[in-house]
């Protein structure tokens, strides 16, 4: 037998526009198991509250069949100020931009995205190419910036490498070299 106590705090979220954390009215689920996909015992709590719905007016959010009303104009309001509008054009690429961004605009960008599109084929192998895991696969290499392969690459790739090509990207090559040269 595992007893577990779990204060209104693990079930709390931190709400932006009222700078606390906030736990919502509401039957919750609590799952126990040795996995995600073997569950051994569930159990539902009632909680009170310590606060009304605060996201109740923003149109989406608590129905997630509903995802098509959760747009970027409710999401703005949900995080409580405009959302940035800086966009991926050349010249103001940074380590965090996608490759994929890139790759629009850069001749550099497309290479290492090509490259990057035959690893994840190799992956994915005999996959379903429309399966789930090839899918996710591509979400992957869609989203992915220049930083992220120094994680992948284990220090194989140093950071004035990715700080080089980002400059390539940006059309600066002068930059690029520079970079290089430190690295």
């Amino acid at each position: 037998t595992v007893q577990c106590s779990l204060d209104a705090r693990a079930f709390a979220f931190y709400d932006v526009p009222s700078a606390q954390w906030l736990v919502e009215a509401g039957e919750f689920e609590i799952q126990v198991g040795a996995s995600s996909r073997d569950i051994r015992g569930r159990v539902v709590v009632t909680l009170a509250g310590v606060a009304t719905q605060p996201h109740s007016v923003v149109a989406g959010y608590s129905d997630i069949r509903g995802a098509d009303t959760f747009n970027e104009a409710a999401f703005a309001q949900l995080y409580g100020k405009p959302l940035t509008t800086k966009r991926h054009t050349p010249g103001n690429f940074t380590i965090n931009t996608p490759i994929s961004e890139m790759a629009k605009h850069s001749w550099v960008a497309r290479i290492l995205y090509a490259q990057m599109q035959r690893q994840m084929q190799q992956m994915v192998g005999a996959m379903d190419r429309e399966g789930p895991t090839a899918l996710l696969f591509q979400a992957m290499a869609d989203d992915m910036p220049p930083r992220t392969l120094l994680m992948f690459a284990q220090g194989k790739i140093k950071l004035a490498w990715m700080q080089a090509f980002v400059a390539l990207a940006n059309g600066r090559y002068l930059q690029a070299m520079q970079a290089l040269w430190r690295g």
